[in-house]
């Protein structure tokens, strides 16, 4: 179920998932959001905070079994969408477009070899750096130097490093994004009073 929260005549929107699936897809949304807006800013810290949110990231993504849920999920997306193809009124061109993209995702999802993020796991410099994020106050200069440096180089490189470990993520980005979308246009919305 979802609610929708007024507050000061504003709305803001409270998502409450039925299934944990559900809520694993809108986990992994926001932390795609977090670091996209860490890796804008340009610094230290954001940086800093950029890879720790990374590291969550492949937490979330190992717990459980995002690769066949989302596998399952497009797979019946893909069939409902191509049960529409042949209804009077539809917009051939749009659904074919849509259709292509969710054929693309679910081959993305099918061909991907190993775990999602495995190639980020493997990477030595990441792999250190988890270990010290997952301990309070670890992730300081002196307990990653070479984290410091990483975070002492030009903005532009960070920036680019960061977008080219995320790129591994991309299908599992574009995929939740798109399942989630059209969870939130079928879902029943109500108002809900929050004090």
């Amino acid at each position: 179920g979802y609610g929708k929260q007024r507050m000061n005549a504003s709305e803001s929107i409270f998502e409450h998932p039925l299934s944990e699936k559900t809520h694993t897809y809108l986990r992994v949304e926001f932390l795609f959001n977090k670091v996209t807006s860490l890796i804008s800013e340009s610094s230290y810290y954001c940086h800093h905070a950029a890879m720790g949110c990374l590291f969550e990231l492949l937490e979330v993504l190992d717990h459980g079994d995002t690769r066949a849920e989302l596998h399952s999920d497009l797979d019946k997306q893909l069939q409902l969408f191509r049960q529409m193809v042949s209804h009077p009124g539809v917009d051939r061109d749009k659904l074919n477009r849509f259709l292509s993209q969710l054929e693309k995702l679910y081959s993305w999802i099918v061909h991907h070899r190993g775990k999602f993020g495995a190639v980020l796991r493997e990477d030595e410099f990441l792999q250190l750096g988890k270990q010290r994020f997952s301990l309070r106050g670890g992730s300081s200069a002196m307990d990653l130097p070479r984290l410091h440096c990483f975070l002492q180089r030009d903005v532009e490189w960070r920036r680019e490093k960061l977008h080219h470990w995320l790129s591994d993520l991309q299908g599992v980005r574009t995929s939740v994004e798109v399942l989630l979308r059209l969870m939130r246009e079928q879902a029943q919305w109500r108002d809900a009073q929050f004090d």
